[in-house]
């Protein structure tokens, strides 16, 4: 059996969609996939060295884009300026030399017993973990004498947090607690039943809504609670555990990850009573991070820094969010939207269930929209998503006072 380094890179997308490319132009695979409300694509497949800070190439992104590419229209073309991140990971691909094709084992793995008795299992993916811990304590039960053997019991094992959890404990969460649904979920959807641990850490944002809970990014729904929380729980030590491997920011945006680094620091600091010295340190650890890793000084426009909105966009959209809000109640519908538009006389031929797909669309599947949701739809667009565009198309037309 051997064991040889490979190099992968994806690059991340900021809407949904899934398509699968069987045959690039040098013959690999290339695929996209929906994850976490954005778009991963893939992958390149070379040799290389093993190393503990892989790094992206731009000549790794051009290829993804360029064989993406291939399959689309003009008007549909994927721009250098849309991805929102990039990483690349060294996985070790179990391989028969006799074969010359080290891509037809590359996703599978080998469990060997040798006759020594040691037993050793090499290759293989997270995705397929329980499958593998499976199959090799089977080897394990099978070459070795025990007075009592049971069957595997992974299969039918839940996470930590899932014993009590259901799909709709965010909607409770959400009434309870007085936080953003779209939060709830979110936490939900991580921590399972263990979500009341992180809300006990979560601070009064002094507001009537959201009651609790301060997000990291105005433009996601990770909490500093969290930051607490997997420093307290889940044994984070530096800001790259934070921005990577517990809320996956920097693979979502990396120059989202960057914007918040300062204040994962400083909340680490806290928890960790990390002195000025050791927070110099670890601040430029991570942003060393997230250049090396994740690519963040290689993404769109060249700084990795997003524009804002201007003190007159702030202003268009709060009068328009009013005019479709009439009741004040600091969100609005697909009903609000359709009448406000029949009084402006735009949407005669824009049927109700078209504008709930276009709400839905544009706030990741939530029937409502406050003014700072609007606000992010319009800031994602003037930074280059698509997502909502729909909606600011049916709004972009009208004149404010």
């Amino acid at each position: 059996m051997f064991w040889n380094p490979f190099n992968c890179c994806q690059i991340f997308l900021p809407w949904k969609y899934g398509t699968c490319e069987p045959k690039s132009s040098d013959g690999r695979v290339i695929f996209s996939f929906p994850w976490e409300n954005v778009t991963i694509v893939g992958t390149t497949d070379d040799e290389a060295e093993p190393s503990h800070s892989p790094n992206v190439s731009e000549k790794e992104i051009q290829y993804i884009l360029e064989e993406m590419n291939r399959s689309y229209a003009k008007e549909y073309q994927i721009k250098r300026e849309d991805v929102i991140s990039a990483w690349s990971g060294i996985r070790g691909l179990v391989w028969d030399p006799r074969k010359k094709n080290h891509r037809t084992l590359a996703r599978g793995h080998v469990v060997d017993v040798d006759p020594s008795g040691l037993i050793t299992i090499a290759g293989g993916k997270l995705t397929t973990f329980r499958h593998m811990a499976e199959e090799t304590m089977n080897k394990v039960m099978e070459n070795n004498r025990f007075d009592e053997v049971k069957p595997c019991a992974t299969r039918g094992m839940k996470f930590e947090g899932g014993l009590n959890y259901t799909p709709m404990l965010y909607r409770e969460i959400s009434r309870k607690y007085g936080l953003e649904e779209k939060v709830a979920s979110h936490l939900c959807h991580t921590y399972g039943d263990k979500v009341y641990e992180v809300l006990k850490l979560c601070k009064s944002t002094g507001k009537q809504f959201p009651a609790i809970g301060h997000r990291l990014h105005p433009d996601f729904p990770f909490l500093e609670a969290e930051v607490r929380y997997s420093v307290k729980e889940e044994y984070a030590r530096i800001p790259a555990d934070i921005l990577a491997r517990r809320t996956r920011l920097s693979l979502l945006d990396a120059r989202a990850a960057k914007q918040v680094l300062p204040r994962v620091v400083s909340i680490m600091a806290e928890e960790l009573g990390w002195n000025p010295c050791q927070q110099k340190k670890n601040y430029e650890a991570g942003l060393e991070f997230l250049k090396v890793e994740m690519g963040v000084f290689n993404l769109g426009k060249g700084k990795g820094e997003r524009m804002e909105l201007t003190s007159s966009e702030e202003s268009q959209i709060a009068s328009i969010f009013k005019k479709i809000d009439k009741e004040g109640r600091g969100t609005f519908s697909s009903s609000d939207l359709k009448e406000f538009l029949n009084e402006q006389k735009k949407s005669q031929n824009v049927q109700k269930d078209i504008l709930v797909d276009v709400i839905t669309e544009a706030n990741d599947g939530n029937r409502f929209i406050s003014q700072e949701e609007l606000q992010k739809i319009y800031l994602n667009i003037k930074n280059g998503s698509y997502k909502g565009r729909r909606l600011i198309d049916h709004l972009g037309e009208l004149k404010t006072e």
